[in-house]
């Protein structure tokens, strides 16, 4: 299942792959039970939102089994990088784009530290 917040993403991708049964939805506010999905893929979403990742990755949390599983890819300030840029990046008209993290930031966010 795939869960999109535009409705024309939704349309093209159930054009294209019917089977993978795209919906519009929020990842704020899923309409799913708690402890609904085995896994739970984010591929370049969290980093995206102003107020940061934690409501995101808290919501998922919720409708994740027990034993589920939680797969997210966010920006990674490697050593290098991280001397070059602070944790949060604009566009090039000075509006909010994304964030990066380094491990042991990301590991605090999913809880894990």
């Amino acid at each position: 299942m795939e869960i999109d917040f535009t409705p024309t993403n939704v349309k093209k991708i159930n054009a294209i792959a019917p089977g993978l049964n795209a919906i519009k939805g929020d990842v704020f506010n899923l309409e799913f039970e708690d402890n609904y999905f085995g896994a739970y893929c984010s591929w370049g979403v969290v980093e995206h939102y102003e107020e940061g990742p934690q409501p995101i990755i808290k919501e998922a949390y919720r409708v994740l089994k027990t034993d589920g599983y939680l797969l997210v890819s966010v920006p990674f300030f490697n050593p290098v990088r991280s001397k070059m840029h602070s944790g949060m990046t604009s566009t090039g008209n000075g509006e909010f784009y994304q964030y990066a993290f380094d491990e042991r930031e990301f590991s605090v966010i999913l809880g894990k530290e």
